[in-house]
C-alpha cells in the first residue's frame, strides 16, 4: 500500500513521497512520510494537516524540532546507553548543520499514521482522493486563512 500511495501522491503537485533507494527491498512504513511544498499549495503546512484531518485522514506535521536539537541529544541524556562515548566521544549535536532536516521540521514535512496503510486499495484511494480534494480547494483554504489573519489583527 505504501508503494501504491507513493505512486499516486507523487502525481499531486507539491507532494513528494519519501524517496526509497533501489537497494531497499522492504520498508516498514512505521510512518508514511512526505514532503510538502507550501509555495505550490499556497497554504501553510498546518492548514493542510487540518484539512486532511477534516477529510478523515490522520495527518500530522511530524517533528517540528529536529531530533538532534531535542533534549535527549542536546544533553546526551542517553541513560545507560553510552556507546557514543567509545565511537564518537566528541560528538556535538548542537553544532550540526542539517538544512534538509531543518526545512522538513520547519514546514516541509508531513506524516500519515502507519495504521492508515493497513486498509484496502479502496482505502488508499480515499487517502489520495483527500489530498486531491484539498489541493483542488487550496485557494479557498488560503482565502479563509487570509481572512482569519486579518480578523486577528
Amino acid at each position: 500500500n505504501g508503494k501504491y500511495v507513493d505512486s499516486q501522491l507523487s502525481q499531486i503537485p507539491g507532494i513528494t513521497p519519501q524517496k526509497r533507494t533501489a537497494d531497499a527491498t522492504r520498508d516498514a512504513y512505521h510512518l508514511y512520510c512526505f514532503r510538502y511544498d507550501q509555495n505550490v499549495w499556497g497554504i501553510p503546512r498546518q492548514k493542510l494537516m487540518q484539512a486532511l484531518n477534516a477529510e478523515g485522514i490522520p495527518a500530522v506535521a511530524g517533528y517540528v524540532v529536529p531530533l538532534y536539537k531535542q533534549p535527549l541529544f542536546a544533553q546526551k541524556n542517553f541513560g545507560p546507553y553510552t556507546g557514543y562515548k567509545l565511537n564518537h566521544p566528541d560528538i556535538d549535536y548542537g553544532s550540526m548543520n542539517l538544512p534538509n532536516c531543518e526545512a522538513i521540521c520547519a514546514g516541509e514535512g508531513g506524516w500519515l499514521l502507519q495504521n492508515l496503510l493497513l486498509g484496502s486499495r479502496a482505502d488508499m484511494d480515499d487517502v489520495v482522493a483527500a489530498f486531491r480534494k484539498v489541493y483542488e480547494h487550496r485557494d479557498e483554504l488560503g482565502a479563509r486563512r487570509r481572512q482569519e489573519v486579518g480578523a486577528a489583527r
